[in-house]
């Protein structure tokens, strides 16, 4: 299980049974489970089942909005700030990823015990 790591649990977004993230990070796939990491503590896996390549001029206020609850200029003013390395906004890759919290796997004896406790049975 793959850790994402934030500072700010946008919209109380976590706690519903899908949300989703933009970010510059490529490394999440369709089907990955993801172990969302609020500071110190893990408080949600999802499973990614959609992947987006996209630029920045090309986020929506309304993807902004669902992601963040901040409109398109604000959040681009925020993602910037978060990474302040990057030189070349207008071709950086931007990813949209789709989560959900809802899901099955085939083999549950797979998982740690600490997993198990966010699957129903």
């Amino acid at each position: 299980m793959k850790i994402y790591n934030t500072e700010v649990d946008w919209n109380n977004k976590y706690k519903c049974d899908a949300f989703i993230e933009i970010t510059i990070l490529p490394s999440i796939d369709i089907d990955m489970l993801v172990g969302v990491k609020l500071i110190d503590d893990i408080i949600t896996i999802g499973k990614c089942i959609q992947k987006i390549e996209t630029k920045i001029d090309k986020l929506t206020d309304l993807v902004c909005l669902v992601n963040s609850g901040y409109n398109k200029h604000f959040f681009i003013d925020l993602l910037k700030k978060m990474h302040p390395n990057v030189s070349d906004w207008q071709n950086k890759i931007i990813y949209i990823y789709t989560f959900t919290t809802k899901f099955s796997i085939k083999n549950k004896m797979e998982l740690s015990p600490f997993e198990k406790k966010f699957y129903s049975y």
